[in-house]
């Protein structure tokens, strides 16, 4: 008896969630509706829904009155990643990057707004800035990476913008933060895989001759 195995497309595979070299630190696709390792916010403040394209999505909801926000495996903390997730949102997205004390690293993503901000601050001080607009209101696929001295977020593949920061936070724990109530944010597929080399985005194969 012979059977044909073929991997589900909704959900992130482990073999090849990230690319050859690199470690597979963290996976989620949410396809089981539950987001292991993740702790500060609860139901119903974000719900599990069911797109026929995507399979099951974590969407915070609309309804949601004050900003929210939650750790990443609470307690770990994260050398150089990659961390890569798909979004659909119209409003803000706070990511607290490698948070120790009074330094962390913030990415602000808020489409139609102020676009993309990457921020290293060290109390209220905002030590150095990186910024570039930015309007999509479609599902995308980013990627935030810490390697070295080097903090890069990554839109569909495509580097967007980039900060050079002479004095990095060597490590820390990673969170997303919502800041703006009323405001739906879905996500799906997240992976943060550990990085031994700079990060080089994959190559689609229609950029291939």
């Amino acid at each position: 008896m012979t059977f044909s195995l073929t991997a589900d497309p909704l959900q992130v595979n482990p073999a090849s969630a990230c690319q050859e070299g690199q470690e597979v630190l963290y996976i989620e696709d949410f396809e089981d509706g539950f987001a292991q390792d993740w702790d500060g916010i609860s139901r119903p403040r974000y719900e599990f829904e069911e797109i026929e394209t995507r399979g099951t999505v974590l969407t915070f909801s609309e309804e949601n009155t004050e900003g929210t926000g939650t750790p990443i495996e609470p307690g770990k903390e994260f050398g150089n990643i990659v961390w890569k997730w798909d979004t659909f949102n119209d409003n803000d997205i706070f990511i607290h990057f490698h948070e120790k004390g009074d330094k962390k690293y913030l990415i602000r993503f808020q489409p139609g707004g102020e676009g993309v901000q990457i921020m290293h601050q060290e109390g209220e001080v905002h030590h150095a800035t990186a910024y570039r607009g930015y309007n999509n209101f479609e599902w995308i696929s980013v990627a935030v990476v810490f390697y070295g001295n080097a903090l890069e977020f990554y839109v569909n593949d495509e580097l967007y913008v980039a900060l050079d920061d002479p004095d990095p936070i060597p490590t820390g724990g990673i969170m997303m933060h919502f800041t703006q109530p009323g405001s739906a944010i879905s996500l799906d597929n997240m992976v943060i895989c550990g990085l031994s080399e700079p990060y080089i985005p994959p190559v689609s194969e229609e950029n291939v001759d």
